[in-house]
């Protein structure tokens, strides 16, 4: 409920401001270049939540986006009755493997390996290469296509070897080579570039369909 969205966010904001008082045994010279007022957004566990319960919660703590739902590689829209734009982990193809899932991680390890997170030598190569070439080929479909943002999930984990690590490491460094006009941003950036658009252009943008690919 919104007592308890309001409790998890006052918890998470203290941690932040106050992780000195909070670890006393920390090298008190020692700063973080943050604090709690950059956070702008949130994904919750499980993609989980009551949406009527979070959201004015979450508008409240000046938040500027949500990433807690699913979607389509397609141009993010505003969440109805809020000032909030919807950021959601979008489907993609999940190769060698003839499904689709979330782009994150963990959703694609439920493909590739039934969610288990270890995995002998060989799988785990299969499930890097996997990785990799299913970024990319999203990242190639939207590029070639309606130019929509992509939204990748990961855990920075070392689940399978640490696959999903390594697949994503590659899939930054060559799709930086690959793709020399498209920009890796958060999502706070990404708000404020979106919020600096004509709405007119955002609206065109917002009709075109997701890619086929």
């Amino acid at each position: 409920n919104k007592a308890d969205w309001a409790s998890e966010l006052s918890q998470a904001q203290t941690f932040l401001d106050q992780w000195a008082e909070i670890n006393p045994s920390t090298d008190p010279s020692l700063k973080l270049p943050f604090d709690a007022s950059v956070w702008k957004g949130s994904r919750t566990p499980c993609l989980a939540g009551k949406r009527d319960q979070m959201y004015p919660v979450f508008e409240k703590n000046g938040f500027t986006y949500d990433a807690s739902s699913p979607g389509t590689l397609v141009w993010p829209r505003k969440l109805p009755n809020y000032d909030m734009w919807a950021f959601p982990l979008q489907r993609i193809n999940v190769v060698g493997y003839g499904k689709t899932n979330l782009s994150m991680d963990y959703n694609l390890l439920f493909v590739q390996n039934d969610a288990k997170i270890t995995a002998p030598p060989a799988k785990c190569a299969k499930i890097e290469t996997s990785t990799y070439q299913s970024l990319m080929q999203a990242l190639a479909a939207v590029e070639s296509g309606n130019r929509a943002p992509f939204f990748v999930g990961n855990h920075f984990n070392t689940w399978a070897c640490g696959a999903y690590k390594n697949a994503l490491t590659r899939f930054v460094v060559d799709a930086h080579v690959d793709f020399p006009d498209v920009r890796f941003v958060t999502n706070e950036y990404l708000v404020r570039w979106l919020d600096a658009q004509d709405p007119k252009v955002l609206k065109a943008l917002q009709k075109k369909a997701a890619p086929i690919y």
